[in-house]
């Protein structure tokens, strides 16, 4: 205090034995200090709130699969939730590593490849063997794995996992 009152070249307050009180200057300086100290705790608010808006571009990579069954039914609430933000989805069933910058989230199923890339599980999935009614009807029902050798079973192509029984 007695730094401040030595560059004002001022007295801002006033010293008894019974008591402390401001002199007419410290009055006025106290003012325009409050008025000070609230107009940066305006300009923190607002920039903070600001910063708390989320805002900017965002971009996803799915396979087609997540894309159709997931991603479409949770754009629309969240872009409503985040106006702010620009999303580009690309839809790819590719499973290569994304080139750096192209990709900010990458969704996949399965295992992550050696990588750079930070996993999050989102879920699990399961398969299943299933057959038609009329189907077992003419070939049979099989009783445990080794049957389905001998019945005719669909499996996806273009995926050399998913192209494997993991029962086998």
């Amino acid at each position: 205090m007695s730094r401040l009152e030595a560059r004002l070249a001022a007295k801002l307050r006033a010293r008894t034995t019974r008591r402390l009180s401001l002199t007419q200057e410290g009055e006025i300086y106290l003012v325009h200090a409050r008025a000070i100290i609230a107009a940066v705790e305006v300009a923190a608010a607002q920039v903070s709130s600001s910063r708390s808006r989320p805002s900017g571009l965002v971009r996803i990579n799915a396979s087609s699969a997540f894309a159709r069954h997931w991603l479409v039914g949770l754009l629309p609430a969240f872009q409503a939730q985040h106006p702010d933000i620009t999303l580009e989805v690309t839809v790819s069933d590719q499973r290569r590593e994304p080139a750096p910058g192209q990709t900010d989230i990458t969704v996949r199923v399965g295992p992550l490849a050696d990588s750079d890339l930070v996993l999050i599980p989102l879920g699990r999935a399961s398969r299943i063997i299933g057959a038609s009614p009329a189907y077992l009807a003419r070939h049979g029902t099989p009783r445990q794995p080794h049957d389905l050798l001998a019945h005719n079973c669909l499996l996806l192509t273009g995926f050399a996992r998913l192209a494997q029984w993991p029962i086998f």
